[in-house]
């Protein structure tokens, strides 16, 4: 009489080959979570766009005025940053150093940070896709600035031989580094627009001393 038990033996090993396959096909593909060896991207997305990132009186998009540095780092995956000095923005006065972080080879926007700190108390946006909800930015005019806040100021920087204004109904300062105004009467500082077709170099959000 022939055994069976071959063929039974063979079974039982083709059993558990399959059973073992499935179990790694679950584990690999475990929607909980658990599987440590997969790799979570918090950064923006491949499609992402700059202009995505909206500009509001402290912040661009996720990042704000008072983060320290380890809670953004996944924010900035898509940029590539480089360390300038404030010298390269034109700025006068003593040496400082920022973080410039670049958006398709442009400069997009910087940080500066508390002393002997990682905390933001200042960033300096740059690139013209990056916005208020109005729609106001580095691309506006001084005319369109005007028309979203009447009665503006344009005052000149003693500092950095430039010009500059707040916009109080958005907390934002737009630095010039043309010629906005004429400067004439008992307060030479403050001045009247006469460029209105220039564009600001740069809109900061946090505190910034002019020297007025």
């Amino acid at each position: 009489m022939k055994t069976r038990y071959p063929r039974v033996t063979l079974i039982l090993i083709l059993y558990a080959i399959t059973s073992l396959f499935v179990t790694c096909t679950i584990n690999i593909n475990d929607p909980s979570g658990e599987n440590d060896s997969t790799e979570v991207n918090n950064g923006p997305r491949d499609e992402f766009s700059l202009a995505e990132w909206e500009v509001t009186e402290n912040s661009i998009g996720p990042i704000e005025i008072g983060d320290d540095y380890s809670s953004i780092r996944k924010h900035l995956n898509a940029f590539e940053l480089k360390k300038i000095s404030s010298y390269e923005l034109g700025y006068d006065g003593s040496e400082t150093f920022m973080d410039m972080y670049y958006w398709n080879g442009s400069p997009a926007f910087y940080f500066e940070f508390e002393y002997e700190s990682n905390k933001i108390n200042k960033i300096g946006i740059i690139h013209k896709d990056l916005k208020t909800k109005h729609g106001i930015g580095t691309g506006s005019t001084v005319s369109d600035i005007i028309n979203h806040c009447p009665g503006i100021d344009f005052y000149q920087n003693l500092i950095d031989d430039g010009e500059y204004a707040t916009c109080y109904e958005i907390s934002i300062t737009f630095e010039f580094d043309q010629a906005v105004c004429n400067y004439t009467g008992e307060d030479s500082m403050a001045g009247n627009p006469v460029n209105l077709r220039v564009k600001p170099a740069r809109m900061i959000l946090g505190i910034e001393d002019y020297g007025c």
